[in-house]
């Protein structure tokens, strides 16, 4: 495997942030680290805030940034982070929707600077595992974000109230959802995904890889026609 920092060049990046990516040689891109955190952004630097936190806050995480790019969404899908920040915009509505089309196992998290009631729908109904307003204070926004890393929602102040609304399934909805059986591995690890713990703990407590949670969980979706762990946890418990 190669390093080039070509790619990244290509697409409107900064190659000093390229440096955890590399090419397998049969055109496809990965993380060299899949514990990584990834964030792709509209612009150059406009998620400067949530890189910064990961260092000076967080620690022992260097986010990879990229630009908002078809190629940025298939590296995302290749490489399956635990964490993907997703500058919210049309393009990065339109790459969500991608993502969780792919399956890909990794929490996504949307940072913006609306609060609208329409935007954190469109976000939560395309898959969004949390959204982050651009606003948030840098400790509030530290914390959120580690909860993202433990799996957990990530929402800021005031958007509670409308996430909620916004993820309370009807009758019909459910019924919706496909009736394929889920095996007893598979309702275990639903079952743990109301707790909120990460891939990690999970492959922990079951005495498994964290690639076989991941396969589970892109399992546990399909079966029930969901985007996102968040939204099989809340399933789970209107059962």
């Amino acid at each position: 495997m190669i390093c080039i920092k070509v790619f990244y060049e290509q697409i409107g990046g900064n190659s000093h942030s390229f440096s955890h990516l590399i090419f397998k040689g049969s055109g496809e891109y990965i993380m060299s680290d899949l514990n990584s955190v990834l964030i792709i952004e509209e612009r150059t630097d406009s998620l400067s805030l949530v890189e910064d936190v990961f260092k000076t806050h967080i620690g022992k995480i260097t986010p990879i940034k990229l630009p908002m790019a078809p190629q940025s969404v298939s590296t995302a899908i290749a490489s399956e982070p635990e964490l993907i920040v997703l500058e919210a915009s049309k393009r990065g509505y339109a790459a969500l929707a991608k993502l969780r089309k792919s399956c890909v196992p990794s929490r996504i998290i949307m940072f913006s600077a609306s609060d609208a009631e329409t935007d954190i729908l469109n976000a939560i109904r395309n898959g969004a595992d949390g959204y982050l307003l651009k606003d948030t204070d840098p400790a509030q926004l530290s914390a959120l974000l580690t909860k993202a890393l433990q799996g957990k929602m990530a929402l800021s102040e005031g958007v509670v109230e409308i996430l909620a609304k916004a993820l309370r399934y009807s009758e019909s909805e459910i019924q919706q959802a496909s009736q394929q059986p889920l095996t007893k591995r598979e309702k275990e690890i639903l079952r743990l995904l109301t707790e909120g713990k990460s891939n990690r703990i999970l492959a922990e407590e079951l005495a498994i890889s964290e690639g076989t949670v991941k396969v589970h969980i892109k399992n546990i979706l399909k079966k029930l026609g969901l985007r996102s762990r968040m939204q099989a946890a809340l399933w789970q418990l209107k059962r």
